[in-house]
């Protein structure tokens, strides 16, 4: 850690200089800006007004392995991935690794040779609204698992697949806020920007993955063989509405209102029982977990 010692220079102003290190790694002159900005626990966020510099990564193509090394390079949120073939880039793996790339949101291919392939993301973080993206998976995980309860009743094959196929979409989105998240981290410009501190960026990110996992389990039930239980959906969705105002406001009242609600609705379930008990018992905790998470936004 790097003590520095306050001075007063004049008209009550006070001052510290900057660490030696700090100022060339970023390239500072006497002249530029620098943005602060206070944080709630006291301290106070230095950091350099200028543009984020862009990070690169390269890795050799082996196999099927090769693309979750891909998806892990996306998600650490380097900007340009080089991707090489050390035997020869053939038809059918630049095929594959397209139809994998597509997945990523902001990925586009840049430049390519016979044995490389080169990625960039044109996705700007700072730009990205934390919590309208949340809200916008747990609509749409919602729907999904109300078009799945329809699936599984009716056996529509048609409608089981259109519930996995936005799973994908849901997937993406999902990605998005994990490079969102882990960029801002490494970035103190980014996250001020975002306008989120780390604690509750990183509650938006469990937040994410449980909703992601609530899209999983409509999948599952989807190619289920159950009977629909409107009366359960109908209090389910009440559940929904309520999470969905605790994520949109950061209301503790609010929020301790849509946990005691889920906790209430899963002894309903635990006690009804039957073939759809387990599905709803996930979903619920998952409603509970991110009611809990948004009641530490209020502080």
């Amino acid at each position: 850690m790097i003590v520095r010692r306050v001075q007063a220079v004049g008209g009550g102003s006070l001052s510290v200089s900057l660490p030696k290190s700090w100022v060339v790694r970023n390239g500072i002159r006497k002249g530029d800006n620098l943005l602060m900005e206070e944080r709630a626990d006291g301290s106070l966020l230095i950091f350099a007004d200028r543009k984020r510099k862009e990070r690169e990564t390269e890795l050799e193509f082996v196999d099927e392995r090769s693309l979750e090394t891909i998806l892990s390079r996306y998600l650490l949120g380097f900007d340009t991935i080089r991707i090489r073939f050390p035997k020869g880039l053939s038809i059918e793996q630049r095929k594959r690794i397209m139809k994998f790339i597509s997945r990523l949101p902001g990925m586009e291919l840049e430049d390519e040779s016979s044995d490389l392939l080169i990625f960039r993301c044109t996705m700007d973080p700072a730009s990205m609204k934390p919590r309208e993206m949340l809200l916008k998976m747990h609509e749409m995980a919602y729907r999904m698992l109300e078009d799945a309860m329809k699936a599984a009743s009716t056996g529509d094959e048609n409608l089981r697949d259109l519930v996995s196929e936005r799973d994908d979409v849901l997937d993406r989105i999902y990605f998005t806020v994990v490079r969102m998240a882990r960029l801002a981290l490494i970035d103190a410009g980014v996250m001020a920007r975002l306008g989120v501190n780390p604690v509750e960026l990183m509650d938006l990110r469990v937040c994410a993955m449980l909703e992601e996992g609530i899209g999983d389990i409509a999948v599952e039930l989807a190619y289920m063989d159950v009977s629909s239980d409107i009366i359960m959906m109908n209090k389910l969705r009440d559940l929904k509405s309520r999470v969905s105002k605790a994520i949109e406001t950061g209301s503790e009242e609010i929020a301790y209102e849509s946990k005691t609600a889920g906790l209430e609705l899963l002894e309903e379930v635990k006690e009804a029982g039957g073939k759809m008990a387990g599905i709803l018992e996930r979903v619920i905790r998952a409603y509970i977990d991110i009611s809990d998470l948004c009641i530490a936004w209020s502080y």
